[in-house]
């Protein structure tokens, strides 16, 4: 599978929930790799549905990707494994400038 950018990129994005346009990714092959085509957008987003890691939704100028089942699947994995957010406040030792 040969896309223009790093698949990666808009991978993560689609993992963490977002929705990848043909308009977003080109944006961003932009700022990556110089300017690419809407066809070439939209060649490279459906290699990675052929590939199995977006899943079209939508049609014609609406579509959207989003992550294919096993993109989720691995993410909820990897966060399910890791340890819980630590929100303790790292300066609770040191006064606060307005407790004079």
């Amino acid at each position: 599978m040969r896309v223009t950018i790093n698949p990666a990129v808009r991978l993560f994005d689609a993992a963490m929930g977002f929705r990848v346009r043909n308009s977003t990714y080109r944006a961003i092959a932009h700022s990556e790799d110089g300017e690419i085509t809407e066809g070439t957008a939209t060649r490279d987003l459906g290699k990675m549905v052929e590939a199995g890691l977006l899943e079209p939704n939508g049609e014609k100028r609406g579509r959207y990707y989003t992550a294919a089942k096993r993109i989720v699947e691995i993410r909820e994995a990897i966060v399910h494994v890791r340890d819980p957010r630590d929100n303790t406040d790292p300066f609770s030792d040191y006064p606060h400038p307005d407790s004079n």
